[in-house]
């Protein structure tokens, strides 16, 4: 298993506003802390991702693997405007449906509620960059812990961090644990449950896709254009890459379950 984490295109790339002022996403700036802390042990690529940062894992019983999510905002700033256009439901629906592991990590300040009225508060100046006073976001305290409720009752996991420094150890720390050799019997890893496309009752080759964890859609895209293992193993990389919904990741999952048989295939960069 290689020493790799992946991190989302949408993170990767700095941004220019029209004022000219440069935008660092939270992924940028984590990148040098995490090679610098492992010696470059740790790679950080770059993909079209579903959330933020993700890895794959090892599970408790010998030779299964798990997949890892994490979803990273600054907060209180990103966090709040993720409920103004409503990102957030979304996204942590999705991160439960499609991990094995989910993280929602908040980085920055607790939030800070007005006693008064309940509501959470936020800078007043946030929109130009600067960090005024705290007058009251549209949210309640209630209603932002009611969504983060279900996202634990889902089986997903919450931290509070105060900077980018932190949150790369964290997940230094993170990626340690879930790629150890074992795990003591005691740690239990419930796998997720998949919404089951129904298109796969009569397409058995699209359910054994299923199974490299590749998605139901992109195995019912597999199944059509490899309906056999050996078909499969004979597609070099360049053409998994390039099929729909697919990327380099999707590739190193199924290249780490079905080799290639085609000789001097040459590798995607």
């Amino acid at each position: 298993m290689s020493d790799v984490m992946y991190l989302d295109t949408n993170e990767a790339i700095e941004r220019t506003t029209k004022q000219g002022k440069s935008i660092k996403p939270i992924g940028v700036r984590i990148t040098p802390y995490i090679e610098a802390y492992n010696n470059g042990q740790i790679k950080v690529e770059i993909d079209d991702l579903d959330t933020d940062l993700e890895f794959i894992g090892r599970g408790a019983e010998r030779n299964s693997h798990i997949e890892v999510g994490v979803e990273f905002k600054a907060c209180p700033s990103d966090f709040l405007g993720s409920y103004r256009d409503g990102r957030i439901p979304e996204q942590l629906i999705h991160m439960v449906n499609s991990y094995d592991i989910s993280y929602l990590v908040l980085v920055g300040e607790q939030l800070q509620i007005n006693f008064e009225n309940g509501k959470i508060q936020e800078h007043e100046d946030i929109k130009r960059g600067n960090k005024g006073s705290l007058v009251d976001s549209p949210f309640t305290s209630h209603y932002i812990n009611s969504t983060l409720s279900r996202f634990e009752a889902a089986g997903g996991h919450m931290r509070i961090v105060p900077d980018i420094e932190h949150l790369a150890a964290f997940l230094i720390s993170l990626y340690r644990f879930w790629t150890k050799e074992d795990h003591k019997p005691e740690v239990f890893i419930r796998h997720r449950m998949k919404r089951m496309d129904w298109g796969m009752i009569n397409n058995p080759m699209a359910e054994i896709y299923e199974r490299m964890l590749i998605g139901p859609k992109n195995a019912m895209t597999l199944s059509e254009v490899a309906p056999t293992i050996q078909d499969l193993a004979v597609m070099s990389d360049k053409d998994l890459v390039n099929l729909p919904g697919f990327g380099r990741k999707t590739m190193l999952k199924i290249r780490k379950i079905v080799g290639s048989a085609v000789d001097g295939q040459q590798e995607v960069n």
